[in-house]
């Protein structure tokens, strides 16, 4: 998981910054500190990441992975093994999309990728065999995506939420909106060295996001 909800050019450009580059440090700080802090309101990491694994228990039809939206092309792989070894051929079973398992990518704000055993329960349950399956897969939105590109309401909550905070750093005299806020320099460098506290809109942008439970 590289990157935020927007780029350092974004910003640049709504703030008009043109060529002064006294505030690129802060603002890649921001880009970073923004993004966690959303996630953290979200419930839920969004950013994407590529090769996730988790181990999941069966016992009914349905299986929530952590990070969605999943991709669709080939990014899903499955194996089930009551041994739980995931390399030893014959030891595990290998699922194929469309004939042993299908899932809903997630495509709607607060939809998590949610898979379904086709025809019967997953293997295993909690009292007798927990963490028989296997999952890997890449799931989250990314910037320039060509299926799950970054939505733009995240991206524009992000941006006004950092040019709030540059704003507030070329005028020391505001004061922020909460006393609640963060020190960003505990998480995310030294450099900003201010408060960090989401605004009520990046707030309410955020918990859109927040996961619809599949059962």
């Amino acid at each position: 998981m590289t990157g935020g909800f927007c780029t350092k050019a974004e910003v640049v450009t709504r703030l008009n910054l043109g060529a002064d580059t006294s505030f690129d440090a802060i603002i890649d700080q921001l880009v970073l500190g923004v993004a966690t802090m959303m996630e953290n309101e979200a419930g839920r990491q969004l950013r994407q990441d590529t090769g996730i694994v988790e181990y999941h228990t069966g016992g009914t039809e349905l299986i929530q992975v952590s990070v969605s939206p999943l991709k669709t092309t080939g990014t899903v792989t499955i194996r089930e093994s009551d041994s739980y070894d995931w390399t030893t051929a014959g030891a595990y079973e290998e699922l194929t999309v469309n004939e042993d398992f299908i899932y809903r990518p997630g495509e709607l704000p607060g939809t998590s990728g949610i898979i379904r055993r086709l025809d019967q329960f997953w293997l295993g349950d909690e009292r007798t065999l927990p963490g028989a399956i296997k999952i890997t897969y890449t799931g989250g939105y990314v910037e320039a995506d060509s299926q799950w590109d970054m939505p733009e309401d995240l991206k524009t909550a992000a941006i006004a939420q950092i040019c709030y905070e540059i704003e507030r750093r070329k005028n020391p005299g505001r004061r922020s909106h909460s006393q609640r806020g963060v020190g960003i320099a505990s998480g995310f460098g030294s450099t900003y060295g201010g408060e960090l506290d989401l605004l009520p809109e990046t707030k309410q942008v955020a918990r859109r996001y927040k996961r619809t439970a599949a059962y």
